[in-house]
Parts: structure tokens; sequence; C-alpha cells
């Protein structure tokens, strides 16, 4: 009895120490996982910082001209002959919004585009390798010292699987950072909505417009701690607000470049594709009426299958880009109410105070057009209409 004691009073400690010694592991793992993430955001920051501080140098001067145009704008005359007007101010504004545009996007912004492409192609790389393992696996001998084996072929097929894996987690995780961009521009999406969005034919312009919003936030923050920071100088302030203004007139040109490219690339190629289905229905049921060969017959009223399933998928397709123009329609009016407002303040500033009240308001005023303008989301039926998406969307980019 009193053996048993000491083996059960031994066995406990054993198991204690051993219950402890767990308990620091998962303890340490956490920390240190915990210590990784707040590194990695760290780190994130830091690159986003830097990227801003880039953007801002060459941004600034432009916004500076740009608001000395605004200013030449309220005394110019509506029309002249030998002198400068409000339409050719106007253009002149206008190349320099283009050439924020093009300074804006010509930064990593869209560098989640290449990173998924990446990942995606080694992906269908490894598959393709599972796909000949599989096939060279059949003649493999089961032993042999100088040959690939069968099991020799199944290790090499789970480390292509691994692989995978580890390349779908990338495309997760830029995912994952895709949605914190749209959270900080105050739009929150889910993983099904990111998917269907990228999938889509106006997914890069969409992506353009929101990932350059946030910029736009972090420029308009800027302008206003300049403000407050010469708050006794009007001149300065005025000029700031100037600034502001233009980074609002900006909103709505690339709002309008979205509606640009809607109305007249995207809707009239899925229009012209509709009706290239449709001719080439057409002339399928004309052959198979004159078709006395039965397996012909067959093959014809396939193809009619698969080009009517072209023309439900285009129709759907043109149904949601409607929608999503109906969105920005309603977005670029909303924007150009805050434009309207920003330019009579320009013209009647009066105190900085009121101007950083107005300049905080405007931001708030910015994240619901930010709402307004996002895309009616649809799940997709099926796995078959979200392939027939991509198809559609890389025929369409390719007919540029």
């Amino acid at each position: 009895m009193f053996k048993s004691l000491i083996f059960i009073s031994l066995t406990i400690v054993v198991l204690e120490a051993d219950w402890i010694e767990k308990t620091k592991n998962v303890y340490n793992s956490t920390k240190e996982m915990l210590l990784d993430n707040t590194v990695i955001q760290e780190e994130k920051e830091e690159i986003k910082r830097k990227r801003f501080n880039e953007i801002w140098e060459d941004v600034f001067p432009e916004l500076q001209e740009a608001s000395k145009l605004q200013n030449k704008m309220i005394k110019a005359p509506d029309s002249a002959w030998l002198r400068t007007d409000k339409d050719d101010i106007k253009n002149d504004i206008e190349e320099i919004l283009n050439d924020i545009y093009t300074t804006l996007l010509g930064d990593s912004l869209l560098e989640y585009k290449k990173n998924i492409k990446n990942q995606e192609d080694k992906i269908s790389d490894f598959k393709n390798d599972i796909k000949t393992y599989i096939e060279e696996k059949i003649t493999a001998p089961t032993e042999s010292t100088i040959s690939t084996t069968k099991s020799d072929y199944d290790e090499k097929i789970g480390n292509k699987r691994e692989k995978i894996k580890f390349h779908e987690n990338k495309i997760k995780l830029v995912k994952k950072n895709l949605i914190q961009n749209f959270k900080d521009v105050g739009v929150d999406i889910t993983d099904e909505s990111l998917e269907i969005i990228l999938s889509r034919v106006d997914g890069d312009d969409f992506m353009q417009m929101y990932l350059v919003a946030d910029v736009l936030k972090q420029i308009t923050s800027q302008l206003l701690k300049l403000m407050n920071d010469n708050n006794e100088e009007l001149s300065s302030t005025k000029n700031y607000y100037g600034m502001h203004l233009v980074s609002m007139q900006l909103v709505v040109y690339i709002q309008k470049n979205y509606k640009n490219k809607l109305e007249n690339n995207y809707l009239v190629q899925l229009d012209k594709l509709k009706d290239e289905n449709k001719l080439y229905k057409k002339e399928a049921l004309t052959s198979i009426s004159k078709e006395d060969n039965q397996a012909r017959k067959n093959q014809y009223k396939n193809n009619i299958k698969s080009l009517d399933f072209n023309i439900e998928v285009i129709s759907l397709y043109k149904k949601h880009l409607h929608e999503s123009l109906n969105n920005i329609n309603k977005a670029i009016e909303e924007s150009k109410k805050q434009v309207r407002l920003s330019q009579n303040t320009f013209k009647t500033v009066s105190s900085s105070s009121q101007l950083s009240d107005l300049i905080n308001q405007s931001m708030l005023e910015y994240d619901k057009v930010m709402q307004i303008q996002m895309p009616t989301i649809q799940s997709f039926k099926n796995e078959k209409i979200k392939e027939k998406y991509k198809q559609l969307s890389k025929i369409i980019k390719s007919r540029k």
C-alpha cells in the first residue's frame, strides 16, 4: 500500500511537471506569436509611413500649383479670346489631377495583383507537376535502386501539395491585407465579396479607387495638420484648403474615369461578346438542320448549350456592371456636392478654425461616398459562373 502511494505521488509529480512544462511552452509560443504579429504590424505601419512620405514629396508641389489655379479661377472671365478664361484653367487643373492620380498609382498600390498572380502561377505549375507524377507513377517500379519508384512519386506529390498549401496561404494573406485596406477607408467587406470583386473586369479600377482613397485620407490629414500649425497665417490656411479642394476634385476625377470605362469599354465589350455568341449559335442552328451525321449533330447541340450558357452569364455580368454604374453615378453626384461646398468655402475663407471643422466633416462625408460606390455584391450561383466571369474579364482586357 505504501509503495502504491509513493508510486502515485511520483506519477502526480511527473505529470504536474510535464503539465507545467507544456503550459510554459504554450505560453512562450503564444507570446512569441503575439510579438511576431506586433513586429509585423509595426513593420507594415513603417512601410506605409515611408510610402506616404515619398508620395507626399511628389504630390505636394502639384497640390500647391493646383491651389494657385483655384485662386486664378475665381477672378478669370467665363470666356475670353485673348486671355486665360475659366475653361483654360479647368483644363490645366485637369492635367494636374491626372498627374497626381498617375503618381498615386505609380506606387505599389496594385502590387497585390502581381503578388496574387505570382502565387497562382506557381500553384498552377505545381498542379501540372502532380499530374505528370501521377501519370508516371502508373508504370514506375515498386522497388528500384536506379529508377524512381511508386513511393518516390508519392513523396514528390506530397511535397508539391505542401508547396501548394504554402502559396495558397500567401494568397490568403494578401487578400486579408486587401480587406484591411478597405476597412482603412471605412468599408467592411467579406472574403466572399472580395472574391467577387477580384473576378470582375472592373475589379482593378475598383481597387484603385479604394486604395487611392486611403492615400487621399492621409493627404487630407496632413493638410489639416499643416493648417493647424499655421492657424495664424490666413494666406497659408487658404492655400492648404485650396489643396484640400483639389484632393476632393481628384475624387470626382477618379470616379468619372471609372464611369467612363464602365460605359465606353466594359459594357460595350460585353455587348460585342453577346452578339458574337448569338451569331455562333445561329450558325450552329443552321448547320444542325442540314446535318445527317448524328455524332456531328450532338456536337452542335453541345456547342449551342455552351453558347446559351455564355449568353446567360454575359447578361448577368452586364446587370452587375449596370448596378455599379448606377452606384458610381450616385457617388459622383455626392462628391460633386462636396466639391461645390469646398469651392464656396474656399472663396469665403474667414478663419482656420472653421476650415479645420469643415475638413474634418468632409472626411466623414468622403467615407459615406465610399459606401455609396460600393458595387452590389451578389454571390455566384456556382463556380462555373465565377470562372466564366474570369474568362470574360480576360477577353475584355485583351481587347482594350
